[in-house]
């Protein structure tokens, strides 16, 4: 196996760990289904998928009765925590998930919670069964999601604790940017999910810890700029960004966005669980708004960046006032 790598002509934007998303409600907690549009089960139908197990949604009884065993387990946990308290423990952690315990789609994630819709010949039935929790050893393999400005890529990776950083694999599946149709996100319970939907009107619904990354170059329609079209001033300081990293990392990625005043190109460490490309633009907004949040955040990132493992280089896409400051040369 190789480490995949893009072709001359495209653009490598994000790449994030992912797989097909798992119920939350007690209905269908712990448990997905494959479904055509009259949402009959199509796992057997899948050309190439191993057997996998057949799962049945909970009755109304079972998840009562599922709901009021969680409930006490929780009650048990809540009172532990507080008699630790109680004597100076301090077992409290911020959290930094994003989701809602509403549901704005019941049927497809209370009463069923179907991680593929998919008439005979879509795209959604060619996806990999390797991204199948039920099927594919996590301890063992895992999957992760590519996306260029050209296409969408799905790779398998063999993984080990004491190798995690391993990321080279065998392409599993791929499919042009242009049969993806939208990209949304499922905030219901955990807020890790998105759904894809294709253009032929099939869908996946997937789960990754880099939805944000993801969403980014999925949704966001940025205008990519051309290295070769920078001024010899703008490429100096992109070269400059590019010389302080790894001889065999990717080139900078540079946007343009009239809205933004100034951007940074932003560095992930290189320990990253979602290996990326070095850097791409991180706004600042003008100073008519919200200035002083973003200055905060700016000053709090900068004084923490030996912690957080990441480097900062000044890189603008966009100045569209005199008030921006530390523009890309000649912007």
């Amino acid at each position: 196996m190789s480490v995949w790598k893009p072709t001359p002509e495209e653009t490598l934007l994000a790449r994030v760990p992912v797989t097909f998303a798992t119920g939350a409600a007690m209905r269908v907690k712990g448990r997905r289904w494959f479904r055509d549009t009259e949402r009959n089960d199509i796992q057997h139908e899948l050309d190439g998928w191993p057997e996998g197990p057949t799962q049945r949604a909970r009755s109304t009884g079972g998840a009562v009765a599922w709901s009021a065993l969680r409930g006490a387990a929780l009650a048990v946990g809540v009172l532990f925590m507080a008699f630790i308290s109680a004597f100076g423990g301090n077992l409290s952690g911020a959290s930094s998930r994003s989701g809602t315990g509403s549901s704005n789609d019941p049927a497809d994630e209370i009463e069923d919670f179907p991680v593929m819709w998919a008439a005979p010949g879509t795209i959604a039935r060619t996806l990999p069964w390797q991204l199948d929790p039920a099927r594919s050893q996590q301890k063992r393999y895992r999957t992760h999601l590519i996306v260029t400005d050209r296409r969408l890529v799905v790779v398998g990776t063999p993984f080990s604790e004491r190798e995690y950083k391993r990321v080279d694999g065998e392409v599993l599946w791929e499919t042009p940017r242009a049969t993806v149709g939208k990209v949304e996100r499922r905030d219901f319970k955990d807020g890790d999910d998105v759904k894809v939907v294709f253009t032929d009107g099939s869908w996946c619904r997937l789960r990754t810890s880099g939805r944000d990354r993801l969403m980014r170059y999925m949704v966001d329609r940025l205008d990519f700029v051309p290295l070769d079209s920078l001024t010899s001033a703008q490429g100096k300081a992109a070269e400059d960004f590019a010389s302080a990293h790894a001889p065999d990392a990717e080139p900078p990625v540079v946007t343009r966005s009239e809205d933004v005043a100034t951007s940074w190109l932003f560095r992930w460490p290189r320990d990253s669980d979602a290996p990326t490309r070095p850097g791409f633009t991180l706004p600042l907004l003008p100073k008519q708004s919200a200035s002083s949040l973003w200055l905060c955040i700016g000053w709090c990132a900068w004084m923490w960046r030996g912690v957080l493992g990441v480097t900062f280089w000044p890189v603008a896409t966009s100045c569209p006032e005199a008030s921006c400051t530390k523009p890309l040369p000649g912007w």
